[in-house]
């Protein structure tokens, strides 16, 4: 069989999709610091409370990463990462028919304890990658990440 002419520029085609679910997962991160401002004046508040928004979804990602790693040592890394992704979808659901402070804390909960893409791919690298071309491709967590912000 022919093989496309992207998956012979791509040295490892298989983990694309892994790139675009780490896309996906880091925007969650980003995708409310454009808005922070509004946010003071529709809801009425300080910026330490908006500070407290942005930093809620860091805070859950913190605690429930390792718990979603163990998860996928468990039960495979390919259902976590469905899960993961699914989880954020419904935070950015959940974050743009906001009408509220505590929707928007919710929202934010909801992605951090969904947000354990980022070393679920450095675990998925470090399983299917040969030790000779794990650098590059773990250079391409950072690259997503700069793509992301």
């Amino acid at each position: 069989m022919k093989e496309s002419n992207i998956s012979k520029k791509i040295k490892y085609p298989q983990i694309f999709p892994l790139w675009i679910g780490l896309f996906v997962d880091i925007l969650g991160f980003y995708i409310i610091i454009p808005f922070l401002p509004l946010f003071i004046k529709v809801f009425n508040t300080t910026p330490f409370v908006i500070g407290l928004i942005l930093a809620t979804n860091a805070f859950f990602t913190l605690i429930f990463a390792p718990i979603w790693g163990k998860v996928s040592d468990k039960i495979g890394r390919k259902p976590v990462l469905i899960i993961s992704q699914m989880g954020t979808f419904s935070a950015f659901i959940l974050l743009a028919f906001s009408d509220s402070i505590l929707m928007l804390f919710i929202a934010r909960m909801v992605d951090g304890i969904f947000g354990g893409n980022f070393p679920m791919v450095k675990s998925i690298i470090s399983d299917t990658v040969p030790p000779k071309d794990r650098g590059p491709q773990m250079a391409n967590v950072g690259v997503i990440h700069v793509l992301a912000g």
